[in-house]
């Protein structure tokens, strides 16, 4: 009876065993299925284009394509002519689900937003709307635009080059006479576009590394795609955004919102058949990227466009006690539009051939330099901080500058290397520009351990964050960037317990004020610079005005005086700050999570491969996993932690608390243990750039590089044999193609 009983024991253990084994295997499948993944592409027919060029003449002729143009409904068609595809907007005819107001400005070679005199907004196109006059030219056409019942005029012109079609405004012919003002301008907005799924595509969206919004019949949304390039300005726009089931991300698997950091888009019609790759050449720093998924309001069309705009709405206040109202910005922004379309057919029409175009313009123009990469692992380490106690707030030490040896030995000791240590939270203060605190010791000591780690082939850096304060920080009337309605530029966290739920942004004076001072006292040390090459934002302070594109360009002047000591390693930098760099620290491993996207690819990390160094967000702050692992080595991203001297629970009541666990205690299997796993594929990768990204099934990838190496990733819960070569469960390969 005994033993029976011991048996229907193992039995059940067993089932229970097997029935574990199959939600877990479940659970990874639904995983490797969400957005947070690549998704295999199923077998496309040959795409045939819906359009012609019936009613349009031929206007200009290169190589590669063909434009055409019809002045009647002032819109065009592009043929690919190593294709036959023709790209267009709307059929002139019978385009569906659209009113004669949404036909003349979808159809437009330009089209136009405006406010009226009560400030209500509308949509214009040329048709019915203004008296255009076209100029032939040998490459294509100009033109000018008169809306005379708007009172604006415009210039501009399309050009056709090899396989690029360039649009843009003549400089200085923009015009605004009468009570219209222009919101914004948007070149031939509806090109590319796809009514519901009758064509199989998608586009690609700036969005985290990358992310792809498939065509569909149609959804309930209620927003589509819809970021300004190099972020908001927050002069003007606020970045408290409602985060819930009931707006258009789950809450599930919640992230912030990613910044969209380079100028570009992608549409495909057909993966692997056409395609267009979309860069913004001039007016980015005043453009957005827009896109619309079939179903959103009463559209039936997924359509993208890049949008330029002239002004915004902001609440100016129109009563002493602060009551305000929505109103646009008086003066409108200076800039001079222009928009590149680059035709790509055939296997240069998918995700990753579009990075790797994109490389190549970025590498020939010098906008991203080779040769930075270096594969290693990043430390953070946490000097002091303000801990908040009943009555009084003190300042607590979490890591002395003595600590860091013996934690760098013991990593030493386990083949870990080489390092980039950063060393954060360690001024007077906390304030950029003031120097080293004494709660974590002396200057001298600071030199030591410069020379020690750099004896050891690792790489010291110093944290700089010159642009952002909290209120102990900063004198708001004196330092605070100010927003057009002439309060303090400042985000709110909605949690009151907070040690500092503000934070508050500094005139850009002031920012170059703390970068000197920094400058000054750490000269000789790299800089981990944090904001400064991403957050480009106006200051509207009475007297000391600095529009959003004056600041850029300051701020990136200052980025550029930072190089001198072998920096700056920038934290999520922007396009125009690459050159400057000389590693990317925080890069994004999944997209926004918005539910119109349908995968996040790697579009970022193929773009930048073999030209910076790129580091995760720290590993320790967030999800930490073997699958997260997997992702490092699928981009060629190297990991990172956040650490601490002190138990974790020590960074309770401090403006550190988010980083709830970074005990290097706790964490130094871990750490150990993440780069033996993913350290020996990233250094035979290092200065080697991405040729080629494959989901072949999903959850299962293929990765490969210009140095004939290729990365085999297995996201699944069983083995997968590819090219001779057996990957196990949640596990990579690499190896040499041909061998």
């Amino acid at each position: 009876m005994r033993k029976r009983l011991i048996s229907l024991g193992c039995a059940a253990m067993i089932i229970l065993s097997l029935c574990a084994s199959a939600r877990a295997g479940w659970a990874q499948q639904m995983e490797t299925r969400s957005n947070r993944y690549t998704q295999p592409d199923a077998p496309y027919e040959q795409v045939v284009s819906a359009l012609d060029t019936e009613g349009f003449e031929l206007v200009a002729t290169s190589g590669m394509a063909q434009l055409w143009l019809n002045r009647e409904m002032h819109t065009i068609r592009l043929i690919d002519t190593r294709s036959g595809y023709v790209w267009g907007a709307i059929p002139l005819q019978d385009a569906r689900n659209l009113n004669t107001s949404w036909k003349s400005y979808a159809a437009a070679i330009v089209a136009l937003e405006c406010f009226d005199s009560k400030f209500n907004e509308k949509r214009y196109g040329l048709t019915g709307n203004a008296a255009v006059t076209y100029s032939l030219q040998p490459d294509g056409f100009s033109f000018e635009a008169h809306f005379e019942a708007l009172g604006i005029r415009l210039a501009g012109y399309y050009i056709l080059r090899d396989n690029v079609l360039t649009c843009g405004l003549a400089p200085d012919s923009f015009r605004e006479e009468g009570q219209y003002l222009v919101k914004s301008l948007a070149f031939s907005p509806y090109l590319g576009c796809v009514f519901g799924d009758e064509t199989p595509g998608w586009f690609l969206l700036p969005d985290g590394p990358g992310a792809l919004m498939r065509f569909r019949a149609g959804g309930t949304y209620i927003s589509g795609y819809d970021q300004r390039v190099y972020g908001k300005d927050l002069a003007i726009e606020t970045l408290e955004t409602a985060q819930s089931l009931g707006v258009n991300r789950p809450a599930d698997y919640l992230v912030a919102e990613k910044q969209a950091n380079v100028p570009v888009y992608g549409i495909v019609h057909g993966v692997g058949q056409h395609g267009l790759l979309v860069e913004i050449e001039d007016g980015e720093t005043y453009a957005s990227i827009a896109a619309t998924p079939a179903g959103l309001g009463n559209t039936r069309y997924n359509s993208i466009m890049a949008r330029f705009e002239y002004r915004q709405k902001y609440s100016k206040a129109t009563t002493r006690s602060g009551a305000g109202s929505l109103v646009p910005q008086d003066d409108y922004n200076r800039m001079t539009p222009k928009l590149s379309y680059h035709l790509l057919t055939g296997p240069a029409a998918d995700y990753d051939q579009m990075a790797v175009y994109y490389r190549g313009l970025l590498l020939d123009e010098g906008r991203l330099l080779p040769g930075k990469e270096q594969a290693g692992l990043k430390l953070e380490f946490l000097g002091t901080d303000i801990q908040k106690r009943t009555l009084l707030k003190t300042w607590r030490t979490f890591t002395h500058l003595s600590d860091i040896p013996p934690m760098v030995e013991a990593l030493e000791k386990a083949g870990i290397g080489p390092l980039q240590v950063v060393l954060r939270q360690f001024s007077h203060h906390n304030k950029a520009g003031e120097g080293l605190s004494k709660a974590l010791g002396r200057e001298q000591e600071l030199r030591a351990l410069q020379t020690s780690l750099t004896d050891q082939g690792h790489l010291l850096l110093v944290y700089l964050d010159p642009v952002r304060a909290n209120r102990d920080q900063i004198r708001l009337r004196v330092n605070a960037a100010n927003t057009m309605a002439k309060s303090p530029i400042v985000i709110h966290r909605l949690n009151p317990d907070l040690v500092y739920p503000e934070t508050y942004f500094f005139r850009p004076g002031t920012v170059a004020d703390n970068v000197a001072g920094h400058q000054a006292r750490f000269a000789g040390f790299p800089a981990a610079v944090d904001q400064l090459g991403s957050r480009f934002y106006a200051d509207h302070t009475t007297g000391h005005i600095v529009n959003r594109a004056q600041a850029q360009q300051a701020f990136l002047s200052l980025l550029s005086g930072l190089s001198n000591d072998g920096g700056p390693a920038l934290y999520n930098p922007a396009l125009p700050a690459w050159s400057l760099a000389m590693a990317y620290y925080d890069m994004p491993l999944t997209n926004s999570q918005y539910l119109f996207e349908d995968d996040t690819v790697p579009f970022l990390p193929i773009v930048l491969k073999g030209s910076l160094s790129m580091y995760a967000p720290p590993l320790n702050i967030g999800v930490s996993s073997r699958e997260r692992l997997l992702r490092l080595v699928e981009y060629g991203v190297c990991p990172s932690f956040m650490i601490t001297q002190s138990q974790s629970d020590a960074l309770t009541n401090t403006p550190l608390e988010d980083w709830y666990s970074t005990n290097f205690s706790d964490w130094e299997q871990r750490i150990a243990g993440a780069w033996q796993t993913v350290g020996p594929a990233l250094s035979k990768l290092s200065q080697s750039h991405i040729t080629a990204h494959e989901v072949l099934e999903t959850g299962r990838v293929r990765v490969a590089y210009d140095n004939g190496l290729t990365i085999l990733i297995n996201y699944t819960s069983s083995p997968w044999v590819c090219r001779q070569t057996t990957v196990g469960e949640l596990d990579f390969a690499v190896i040499r193609e041909g061998q």
